[in-house]
């Protein structure tokens, strides 16, 4: 059964909620977030497999891949957002053995203008490790507020995330 306090849940407790702290720290320079945040990365990802498989959200921009596509999606998410996309709260987690739950709450900010996206991260173990990611967010408010880095953009959702 899946509970808030099971070793899972404990783990993905620390790492969403660590980068929501450093996110939210006014205090920190632009670059000693980067820092701490890579920093938290490192050591959070001590539990994740080698072979870690994401899921992106999204509906034309939804695509899949390893740990190497994970931070390429990731500095592209944060580019094309101005460096304002960001976990604000978790409300929810739940974990067992195999799978665990993570309700949150994500913005980005445009023109003065901030975008909030409630999802859910779906996370798979095997034993010890954490071994897959599915972002479920509304899939065509993910597309349309990503797709502005190019309106255009017809090909691959693979391609659009490692695009330079």
């Amino acid at each position: 059964m899946m509970t808030a306090d099971h070793p899972n849940a404990l783990w993905l407790a620390h790492l969403y909620e660590g980068v929501i702290a450093i996110q939210s720290d006014q205090s920190l320079e632009p670059s000693e977030r980067d820092e701490k945040q890579v920093a938290h990365q490192r050591s959070a990802f001590a539990k994740v497999s080698p072979d870690f498989v994401i899921h992106t959200g999204g509906v034309r921009l939804a695509a899949t891949g390893g740990a190497e596509f994970t931070q390429a999606y990731g500095a592209r998410r944060m580019a094309i957002a101005g460096h304002s996309f960001r976990l604000l709260g978790v409300d929810q987690i739940l974990a067992d053995d195999y799978y665990g739950i993570v309700r949150l709450l994500t913005r980005l900010e445009r023109d003065g203008k901030a975008e909030d996206f409630i999802g859910v991260g779906g996370w798979r173990f095997e034993g010890d490790l954490a071994v897959e990611h599915w972002e479920m967010v509304p899939g065509q408010l993910w597309d349309a507020a990503f797709l502005i880095a190019d309106l255009q953009f017809q090909g691959e959702a693979r391609d659009f995330w490692l695009a330079k």
